[in-house]
C-alpha cells in the first residue's frame, strides 16, 4: 500500500469508498473495496469531518488547534501520521483538482 504524500497546498478528502457511521463516542470507518476499517476516538472524528469537503493538512491542524488547544508542533505531526495511516488503507485521498 502507498502513502499520500500532501504538500501544503494539496487538498485532501474523504475517499468515495469509504463508509463511515457516528457512535456515541466517535466514528467508524469502512473501505468497502478493501474491508478495511478504522474506530475514531474525538481527535479523529474531528478529522474525519473536517475531510467532509477538500481541504488541506494544515486547515485540520488550525481547527485541531483551535478546538483541542494543543501546540501546534504537536498537532500537526500527529494529523500527519494519522493521514498517511489513512492514506494508505484508501480512506483519505487527494482530492482532484477543480
Amino acid at each position: 500500500m502507498t502513502a499520500i504524500a500532501p504538500n501544503a497546498s494539496t487538498r485532501l478528502r474523504r475517499s468515495p469508498t469509504a463508509m463511515s457511521s457516528e457512535l456515541p463516542d466517535g466514528f467508524v470507518i469502512m473501505d468497502i473495496e478493501s474491508g478495511h476499517y478504522f474506530s475514531l476516538n474525538e481527535t479523529g472524528s474531528a478529522i474525519w469531518g473536517a475531510l467532509e469537503n477538500p481541504v488541506t493538512e494544515g486547515e485540520i491542524v488550525d481547527r485541531l488547534c483551535e478546538r483541542f488547544d494543543i501546540p501546534a508542533d504537536t498537532c500537526r505531526a500527529k494529523v500527519a501520521d494519522f493521514l498517511d495511516r489513512l492514506g494508505r488503507f484508501r480512506i483519505v485521498e487527494i482530492a482532484p483538482a477543480d
